[in-house]
């Protein structure tokens, strides 16, 4: 019974406050908008910021005020009042979870926005229309329209608006999996917002940073971070986000299988949702409660939230609230024993969460990234060449004074000597003495002349070359960024590594020397009749920069022919055909070149089909390149075969030797593949190489961490250790776990 009161007079007093901080602000516009006319352009205004105050409250009432606002902008004419109205009436839309409607009012408003230069407005409709993508899964959409809204702002130098499209970009990094990159985004975004004193944007911000945490399983961090958020947001009386952050503590909760605490905050964030009639917010929370209805094993209870949550999750149309529901039935149907109802949902699972994070939109989203940082970087060398060209003229123009006032002076003397030379005893002598002046100073003008004239000449030369070499390293460095997207597109996605061995159980440390790599990483899964086999490789080809690019591209190919067409799957096998093949693509014997590369490749082995489901099988083959690993608090270090892929040969065949490790199946080990570029950094206080000793020294040294990080540490120690040294080589670490 106490617990039923602490929970209403929580209720009573939140919802006390949110009304107390929105009410302020509402009745202060309502003062102000008798003061004026309502043909006024402040009437106008006013109105309109007072049915944005009530969109997260009471979208209804949003609606009722902007058709207002929409009617007499229309009469004066008044376009910015009309792209306001038409925004406002689609973030109603919005919150009552009519995505079509809201996105027909956003192309409306846009068109009248960019007719009068409305650079903020057009920014704003860009972002509510990427955050409606979002909302349906339609991420490249969604990514795109940010980049467009975060340009505008960029441009105007809209801090608010800049942090909020960052905020939205990282969020959907977060949906992707992306947990580093949007928590890196969303730490940036805080700053900015605490800066300008943004308490709505420093609420969202750590709302969003505690859904990264409890994406990362770190519960009771992201428990911590919502209650900051919780009270920001009653401080300022943000209705939609008091019930955001109550539903975020209660899976909080739900995660820490504290039930009755996670059911008291599934309620709170339910009431207030459903007041101000945000349907995506009550879905959540339905499906919060039969999650923990779930865990408490009431069955009746969890189905009846379930199905509820998910009709209405439909009804919006927001596929990741659809998946996690289907999820959750399929739990729940498991549980209550209907297992054809249990697969069925299972498969409904599978189908929205592979839609959201398929190959493509991986591609598209890094497209999208890439395309935005290359705009940025030109913008950027414009705007420098710019300030060059106008020290350039400034340069011209005091040039031409200098030869100007050297003919003001010449001119001076002459009049000068003519004075002192009108006397009449020495006018013969004056007369004699001006012919030579005359003689002199028509020399030196024909020498300024020509000098003027060569100096004009070299300039307009040295424009030309400077103009034309600029423009080709302008080409070069953009084919070389392209270059590098490509190369990073072929690469496998982190997120299909760990899918396979676990998020916490590998880690890519890939360090390129130049913009494009020499080295580069593969990894692939093959299923057999009896095993599944993982081959997992790292390579340092022949140079680096654009030479080493090209023969990592052509590696890569050619291990996917070797392993995936032709079923070749032994490593040492593997070697000796990718030698073979390398030798054949580059014509060795006729054109004698030595290009080739040294490679490290691991075959891992399950077995899929006997009673000992586990690892059956490690195998390791390399060309020059050593394979390390930790196992029973010991580092082993497995010699290569010292001969390189490729390159002139005097022996008939190249073999390469294989080595199998062996497996105990109640411990783990840790396996590292590295090319040469770490041990051989130049370094240090005597800017000396790392050295193979130091590194398999900090290997064993971090083997018991976590494999993120242990690529953190490696990270930060080859920053430390090659200091303001130059990079000397690509650098490749990858890092597995198995056990």
């Amino acid at each position: 019974m106490r617990k039923l009161f602490s929970t209403l007079f929580l209720l009573f007093t939140c919802s006390f406050s949110v009304l107390f901080a929105q009410k302020q602000e509402i009745d202060s516009l309502k003062k102000v908008l008798p003061t004026y006319a309502e043909t006024d352009t402040n009437y106008l205004n006013t109105l309109n910021e007072l049915a944005y105050k009530y969109y997260t409250i009471n979208p209804d009432t949003t609606l009722i005020l902007a058709e207002k606002t929409l009617s007499i902008s229309r009469q004066s004419l008044y376009e910015k009042g009309q792209v306001e109205a038409l925004r406002n009436k689609g973030l109603a839309f919005y919150v009552k979870g009519d995505y079509a409607q809201a996105l027909k009012l956003y192309s409306e408003a846009l068109p009248l926005a960019e007719k009068i230069g409305y650079k903020k407005g057009i920014a704003k409709l860009y972002n509510n229309t990427a955050n409606v993508y979002t909302n349906q899964g339609k991420y490249p959409k969604a990514l795109e329209t940010h980049f467009k809204a975060l340009k505008i702002r960029e441009e105007i130098n809209d801090k608010q608006g800049i942090a909020l499209s960052l905020n939205n970009i990282a969020v959907i990094y977060n949906n992707q999996g992306k947990y580093p990159e949007a928590l890196e985004t969303h730490f940036k975004v805080l700053k900015i917002r605490e800066e300008i004193n943004d308490k709505q944007g420093i609420a969202l911000s750590w709302n969003n940073i505690a859904i990264i945490y409890y994406n990362q399983g770190k519960y009771p961090e992201a428990l911590e971070t919502d209650f900051k958020s919780l009270k920001i947001r009653e401080e300022i009386g943000n209705k939609q986000g008091i019930a955001e952050s109550l539903g975020n503590i209660a899976w909080d909760y739900e995660k820490q299988t504290k039930y009755a605490e996670a059911l008291e905050f599934f309620f709170k964030s339910l009431k207030i949702s459903q007041e101000i009639g945000n349907k995506s917010r009550i879905s959540d929370s339905k499906n919060g409660l039969a999650q923990t209805y779930l865990s408490l094993k009431n069955y009746t209870l969890a189905l009846q939230y379930a199905q509820e949550s998910l009709n209405m999750a439909k009804e919006i149309g927001e596929k990741v609230l659809i998946r996690d529901i289907n999820e959750s039935l399929s739990k729940i149907y498991k549980a209550t024993g209907k297992y054809e109802l249990a697969l069925l949902h299972y498969q409904y699972f599978k189908s929205y969460a592979d839609s959201l994070n398929n190959l493509e939109t991986e591609k598209k989203t890094a497209n999208l990234q890439a395309q935005y940082e290359f705009d940025k970087k030109t913008a950027v060398m414009q705007a420098e060449q710019a300030k060059k060209d106008i020290e350039q003229e400034a340069h011209k123009n005091q040039l031409y004074w200098l030869i100007f006032s050297a003919f003001a002076g010449l001119l001076s003397v002459l009049i000068i000597l003519f004075l002192i030379f009108r006397s009449r005893k020495k006018i013969q002598n004056a007369y004699g003495e001006l012919a030579i002046s005359n003689a002199q100073v028509q020399q030196a003008k024909e020498e300024i002349e020509v000098q003027a004239e060569e100096l004009a000449q070299s300039n307009h030369a040295l424009n030309l070359a400077y103009t034309e070499i600029h423009k080709r390293n302008e080409d070069v460095t953009a084919s070389i960024n392209y270059a590098k997207r490509i190369q990073n597109a072929i690469l496998p996605f982190e997120e299909r590594i760990g899918k396979s061995f676990g998020e916490d159980n590998f880690f890519v440390f890939f360090k390129p020397k130049d913009i494009v790599s020499g080295d580069f990483y593969w990894f692939e899964e093959v299923q057999t009749p009896s095993e599944m086999i993982k081959f997992v490789a790292v390579a340092d080809c022949t140079g680096h920069g654009v030479p080493g690019a090209f023969m990592s591209m052509i590696g890569n190919q050619l291990l996917h022919e070797i392993i995936i067409k032709n079923h070749i799957y032994s490593p040492d096998l593997i070697l000796n055909n990718l030698h073979k093949e390398v030798h054949r693509v580059l014509r060795q014997k006729e054109t004698h070149t030595n290009d080739g590369m040294d490679m490290v490749i691991l075959t891992i082995e399950r077995n899929t089909i006997s009673l000992r489901n586990g690892i059956s099988k490690i195998e390791y083959a390399g060309a020059m390149n050593p394979l390390y690993y930790v196992q029973n608090g010991e580092l082993t270090e497995i010699k290569a075969t010292k001969r390189a892929i490729g390159g002139m040969q005097s022996e008939e065949e190249r073999f390469f030797g294989k080595h199998e490790i062996r497996i105990e199946n109640d411990k783990n080990i840790t396996l590292y593949l590295c090319t040469d570029g770490f041990q051989d950094q130049f370094g240090g206080e005597q800017n000396k190489k790392f050295m193979v000793k130091k590194l398999r020294e900090l290997l064993f040294s971090v083997s018991h961490l976590s494999m993120p990080k242990q690529g953190q540490i490696l990270g930060e120690t080859f920053d430390n250790w090659k200091g303001n040294s130059g990079q000397i080589d690509d650098v490749t670490i990858v890092g597995v776990r198995i056990g």
